[in-house]
């Protein structure tokens, strides 16, 4: 078991929540959130100890045994939240979630997909069956590089050079629409479906433009 508030092995995770971390092991990952930056380090530094207390008294436990598998499948993926994402996290698909498209978690990754891209089972080790999986680790699971994996990136991580970033509401025709992921970058504006979507759904470039406020009441 471990203690991880940062990416590890390649798996998804939440991104701006500074308050929460995530424990994980062989058989599966759970997402906390403390009330605190304090709180948080306690816990860490609680979770930490035990398992340090455990490892003591399991002594005849390899420590290869609890750190990341080297087989896929060996431990559970920590998942990501379907309200952080809007379309498939496959960048060759990016098909748009709705009702009649449902969000799929695939049990080696994490990564939410579509049905489309989730048809096969492969036998997972810590689920002891088969288990959905994502086309993306099949290829994996059969020894091949999957082309859309290089473009796999949380969109904070897309380019160092971002200017700001966040959630925000949509005026459209006076209605509000649903909110969307923005993120500015070297003069770029990119709009997000949500902040964990692997391609926007709109890119602007800001040369030319001018900003300025506006109220609720304003027809836009």
């Amino acid at each position: 078991m471990e203690v991880v508030d940062m990416e590890e092995g390649g798996q998804p995770v939440v991104r701006n929540e500074p308050l929460s971390f995530t424990v994980t092991s062989k058989e599966r990952a759970i997402h906390l959130v403390a009330s605190s930056p304090e709180e948080k380090d306690e816990w860490i530094q609680a979770l930490q100890r035990a398992i340090s207390d455990l490892l003591l008294v399991h002594h005849h436990l390899t420590s290869s045994k609890l750190l990341p598998g080297a087989g896929l499948g060996s431990r559970a993926p920590v998942w990501v939240p379907d309200t952080h994402v809007t379309a498939c996290q496959l960048p060759l698909c990016n098909k748009k979630f709705s009702l009649i498209e449902r969000k799929h978690h695939c049990r080696q990754c994490g990564r939410v997909v579509c049905s489309g891209c989730s048809v096969e089972r492969r036998y997972l080790i810590y689920l002891q069956k088969e288990g959905r999986v994502c086309n993306a680790c099949i290829k994996e699971f059969s020894g091949r590089k999957s082309p859309g994996d290089a473009h796999f990136k949380d969109p904070m991580e897309r380019d160092e050079t971002t200017v700001m970033s966040g959630y925000v509401k949509r005026l459209c025709g006076g209605k509000t629409e649903d909110k969307f992921y923005r993120l500015l970058v070297n003069k770029t504006l990119y709009i997000y479906g949500a902040h964990q979507d692997t391609t926007a759904t709109h890119v602007m470039m800001l040369i030319g433009y001018s900003v300025q406020g506006v109220s609720l009441s304003t027809p836009l």
